[in-house]
C-alpha cells in the first residue's frame, strides 16, 4: 500500500524534504487513515489523536477535543497540525456541533499557539457553499462567499474565520481546506453516482492523500499567512470549484476524476 501511495504525490511546486512531525486530530476517521496512511508513506512522522486509536499513524493517543490538557500533549514537539476531528452533518447544535467543531476547535488552535506549532490544516467543507449560486461559465471561487445552509456548515464558516484570526495574531501558518464529497463507505459512493452535481465535488481518496501531502509539505504559506483552498478531485460535467489556488499555493494537482480512484479502486464496489 506504501508504495501505491507514493506514486504521484510530488506536489507542483515541489516538496519540503524536511521530516515533519504532524498531529493528526480524527486520524482514527475515514479520511483521517487515508491522510496518516499517505504522509508515513511520504516519510513523515505521523501523531494521530481521536476518541480511539489512530492505528495508521506512528503514534496514537486518544483523548477529548475538550481536554486541553490532552491536547498540549498531543501538540507537543509537532511542526503541523491537521485538524479533522468534528462532527459532521448537522447534528444537534447545542450538545453535539458547538462541543466539537467550536470549543474543541478553539482548543486545537490554542494548544498549537502554546506548543509553537508552525502550520494548522484546519478542515473547513465543501458545504460551507450549498446555498450560493454556483457560476456556469467558470469555477466557484472563495471569492465568491460562503452560503451555508445548516449549523455544521455554519461552524465550518467559522473555522475559515479562525484560520484568518490565528494567522494575523499569533503569526502561524494556516490552512482551511473546503474538502469536496469525500466517499466515506459504499453507501456514499452510490450517492454520488446518483449526484449530478455531486461528481463535480467528489474528492477522491488519491486526491485526499495528495492534497493534504501538499499542505504539509509546502513552503507556502508562510509563518502569518493562510489561505482557504478547495480540495476536490477534478470535475465531470462542468467547470467546479477553483482549484487553481491550491495549485498556486501548495502545489496541489489532482489526478482523479469520477469514478475513478486512483488509491482505493479496489476498495470501491463494483458498479
Amino acid at each position: 500500500m506504501h508504495a501505491r501511495l507514493n506514486e504521484g504525490m510530488e506536489c507542483n511546486m515541489g516538496m519540503d524534504r524536511e521530516q515533519h512531525r504532524v498531529l493528526v486530530t480524527g486520524g482514527a476517521g475515514a479520511i483521517g487513515q487515508v491522510v496518516c496512511r499517505a504522509l508515513r508513506a511520504g516519510g513523515q512522522m505521523v501523531r494521530g489523536f481521536d476518541r480511539r486509536p489512530a492505528v495508521e499513524a506512528d503514534e496514537g493517543l486518544t483523548g477529548e477535543l475538550l481536554d486541553a490538557a490532552a491536547l498540549d500533549a498531543a501538540c507537543a514537539g509537532m511542526d503541523t497540525v491537521v485538524h479533522l476531528a468534528a462532527t459532521t452533518d448537522d447534528a444537534d447544535f447545542l450538545t453535539r456541533l458547538v462541543p466539537d467543531n467550536v470549543i474543541g476547535l478553539f482548543h486545537v488552535l490554542e494548544a498549537a499557539v502554546r506548543q509553537r506549532v508552525r502550520r494548522v490544516v484546519l478542515a473547513s467543507s465543501i458545504q460551507v457553499v450549498n446555498g450560493c449560486r454556483w457560476p456556469a461559465d467558470r469555477p466557484l471561487t472563495v471569492a465568491d462567499g460562503t452560503c451555508a445552509t445548516n449549523h455544521y456548515a455554519a461552524t465550518k464558516v467559522l473555522a475559515e474565520e479562525c484560520a484568518k484570526l490565528y494567522a494575523r495574531k499569533h503569526g502561524l501558518s494556516t490552512l482551511a481546506v473546503r474538502i469536496g464529497w469525500f466517499a466515506r463507505n459504499a453507501g456514499e459512493y452510490a450517492r454520488i453516482a446518483r449526484s449530478h452535481g455531486g461528481q463535480d465535488i467528489y474528492l477522491s481518496h488519491g486526491d485526499a492523500a495528495r492534497f493534504f501531502t501538499c499542505a504539509v509539505t509546502s513552503p507556502t504559506p508562510a509563518p502569518g499567512a493562510y489561505a482557504v483552498l478547495f480540495a476536490t478531485s477534478r470535475p465531470v460535467h462542468g467547470p467546479g470549484v477553483d482549484l487553481e489556488t491550491a495549485r498556486t499555493v501548495i502545489g496541489y494537482e489532482p489526478q482523479d476524476v469520477w469514478p475513478s480512484d486512483t488509491l482505493d479502486a479496489a476498495w470501491r464496489p463494483s458498479s
